[in-house]
């Protein structure tokens, strides 16, 4: 579900959940990477307010959308050697 309204945010925002991105210099951001900035921060604020304060504090202190994502998504799913083994 929440890939769904990650998409609809706009489909671009799920892009930077799945892929992630990095930024080389900080401190002179290009277009591209200011784009990349505010969609990383719309798509962690969704998986934020989605999460109870229980699962909230398993991506305390990330920054990334990607990191949150993959974390959570250990934490539920296990890992991918692990998913194949309850199939």
């Amino acid at each position: 579900m929440m890939k769904i309204y990650l998409k609809a945010i706009h489909p671009s925002v799920w892009w930077i959940v799945e892929t992630g991105y990095t930024v080389k210099d900080t401190s002179s951001l290009t277009t591209k990477e200011e784009q990349n900035e505010h969609k990383n921060a719309l798509a962690a604020s969704a998986i934020h307010s989605a999460l109870s304060p229980n699962e909230r504090n398993k991506i305390y202190g990330l920054d990334s959308a990607k990191q949150m994502w993959d974390t959570l998504q250990l934490a539920h799913e296990g890992t991918p050697r692990l998913r194949k083994l309850k199939i």
